[in-house]
């Protein structure tokens, strides 16, 4: 969330400075639907995250444990289990389900303290 300079010397060496950024990681939803069927459900979504600039920038382990938050737009349409943990050295959280109520349009929105939230592309329910 802003940048640094980090300054090394040594005796008998020339100083070298290196200039670091520091951004907020992303989180990304997988496995959500396109379409599904209502009255149906969608168990695997998990949150992961991305972090903009690094080397390797997914597939990261959580250091401690985090509470995702997740909700959906239309809940009318379609409900999400509210929250999932994100354990310790996992790369990703617990799996959330989607319940598809009813025809129609809505997204998911997923959201932890310290990251990026991300929401999905829209989530099309249709008539059984």
């Amino acid at each position: 969330l802003g940048s640094t300079q980090i300054e090394a010397t040594a005796v008998g060496s020339s100083p070298s400075a290196l200039t670091v950024e520091t951004v907020m990681p992303k989180l990304i939803l997988q496995s959500v639907p396109n379409t599904i069927v209502a009255g149906r459900t969608q168990g695997s979504i998990r949150a992961v995250s991305d972090v903009p600039g690094a080397y390797h920038s997914s597939s990261f382990s959580a250091a401690v444990a985090y509470t995702i938050t997740l909700t959906t737009s239309v809940p009318s349409v379609g409900t999400i289990t509210p929250s999932v943990t994100w354990a310790a050295n996992s790369t990703s959280s617990q799996a959330a389900t989607f319940t598809a109520v009813a025809p129609g349009d809505t997204t998911i929105t997923v959201s932890a303290p310290g990251f990026e939230p991300a929401t999905s592309a829209a989530i099309t329910v249709t008539a059984p």
